[in-house]
């Protein structure tokens, strides 16, 4: 395997999607292990599925590997079928956090204070935390971290009311984000649209036609920052 110009973390949240996307390399994936991605050599890693796993897991790889860059890529749910088609697939521009406040229902209130403490970060950053895009000729839109998926369109409508850019709802980058900015690694977050978020109907889900199309936008960040 080519040896990278850069040392690059690639996390997937969970074992089918590492397989999908990765074939018979991805099997039994576990920790860090080398795979090869468009002619270089890269890390690979699951991160857990949720936010706890991933948060967690994504602090405990970037301390081990201490990449330069990172990737988190995966599926998502779409809420807004018109800008983020199922089958699309977009590199996120920022990211919130849905569920973290009091109250539920029509009565819930997102928390407003920083993520993290000032003394860990200096300013911290207030929900969405802003990613830096790697590519520029890739859809841009900002995701939505979530505890629990949407369990109803009705449900799904209600996230998107509260947070109106959100284009889709997923369950790990925020924590993700939130460990890279403590480690200072810069975070890439890909997402495909593998449903309509609140659509709990899993025999339609589009899960491997959009991993395929994820894997050719892995490609391309792979080329794009270890260009020389």
């Amino acid at each position: 395997m080519k040896p990278p110009a850069r040392r690059l973390l690639i996390l997937i949240p969970t074992p089918r999607e590492a397989e999908l996307l990765f074939g018979v390399a991805a099997q039994g994936l576990a920790g860090p292990r080398l795979a090869t991605v468009a002619g270089r050599s890269v890390r690979i890693a699951l991160c857990g599925f949720g936010l706890a796993a991933a948060g967690a897991a994504a602090g405990q790889w970037f301390a081990k590997v201490a990449p330069d860059t990172a990737l988190l890529i995966g599926i998502a749910g779409t809420l807004d079928v018109d800008a983020f088609p199922v089958g699309a697939v977009l590199e996120a521009s920022g990211i919130s956090c849905d569920g973290i406040g009091a109250g539920e229902g029509d009565r819930f209130v997102t928390l407003r204070e920083p993520p993290l403490p000032s003394s860990l970060v200096g300013d911290a950053p207030l929900s969405p935390i802003p990613l830096a895009p790697q590519l520029p000729d890739a859809a841009h839109g900002e995701l939505l971290s979530v505890a629990a998926a949407a369990g109803s369109r009705s449900h799904a409508q209600a996230r998107r009311r509260r947070h109106p850019r959100a284009l889709a709802e997923e369950m790990e980058g925020y924590a993700v984000a939130l460990a890279a900015r403590l480690a200072k690694i810069p975070l890439t977050i890909v997402r495909g649209a593998s449903n309509e978020a609140g659509d709990r109907d899993h025999a339609g889900w589009k899960v491997a036609p959009v991993l395929q199309a994820c894997r050719k936008e892995l490609d391309r960040w792979v080329l794009s920052v270890t260009a020389e």
